[in-house]
């Protein structure tokens, strides 16, 4: 599951913050992923919890707002959502 190692690394950039800002905690952290992406909402929210034990992010909420597929015309620069082709 390679959502446990992407929750690894969002601690540690997390981490990194809070040191540049002295913060002593985190009770928040949103990100934004898309459909795209490869990575699974619900296994990355299950993955977090884990990865969080004994960091300063121990006790935050992770949200998790999944972004739609945006395109942009090259020669119009009109911008539109789009689905996935499968």
């Amino acid at each position: 599951m390679h959502e446990l190692s992407i929750c690894r690394d969002i601690i540690r950039q997390v981490e990194d913050l809070a040191i540049q800002h002295d913060a002593a905690s985190v009770t928040n952290i949103k990100i934004c992923i898309g459909p795209l992406s490869g990575i699974e909402p619900q296994l990355l929210a299950q993955a977090f919890t884990s990865a969080a034990t004994e960091s300063i992010a121990e006790n935050a909420e992770l949200e998790i707002e999944v972004m739609p597929i945006r395109v942009r015309c090259q020669q119009c620069h009109a911008e539109s959502e789009a689905t996935i082709n499968r």
